[in-house]
């Protein structure tokens, strides 16, 4: 499937082009639409402690992992849980997402390789604003 760039605007309020897109995360038996930014540069899809909350999920419940780059600092806490990741015309996959216990941005998941890159495969067309998504077989 084919899905064009999403219009998005950054935290200065420039309207950018991100390769973002609609995935509906199941995960406490809660199922919620939520934006998410994908990130090949990213260890692991990652939710902050926001959508933990929605979630109902007893955050340190999860494996305790640390992780650098996204937050302010060298290095932060994030607890591993298990979701379901469902993109519409797509297909979804049961996997792992880690959930920071920060309220801070972003606002939307990051989509990581661990979590969706090894479960879909993705071919981002920069030049034409748009990526190509699959379940892997």
């Amino acid at each position: 499937m084919i899905i064009p760039y999403r219009k998005y605007k950054d935290r200065e309020g420039h309207l950018v082009e991100l390769p973002i897109i609609s995935v509906r995360v199941k995960c406490n038996r809660v199922t919620l639409p939520i934006w998410g930014l994908l990130d090949s540069g990213a260890d692991i899809t990652l939710l902050n402690g926001s959508f933990a909350e929605l979630f109902n999920l007893d955050l340190k419940k999860g494996r305790r992992i640390d992780l650098v780059g996204v937050l302010e600092g060298s290095e932060f806490a994030a607890y591993i849980h298990q979701v379901n990741l469902a993109v519409k015309d797509v297909g979804s996959v049961d996997t792992i997402a880690a959930f920071t216990d920060s309220k801070q941005y972003p606002d939307y998941m990051i989509l990581g390789r661990r979590g969706f890159f090894d479960k879909f495969m993705i071919k981002f067309e920069q030049y034409n604003k748009q990526i190509e998504i699959e379940l892997r077989g």
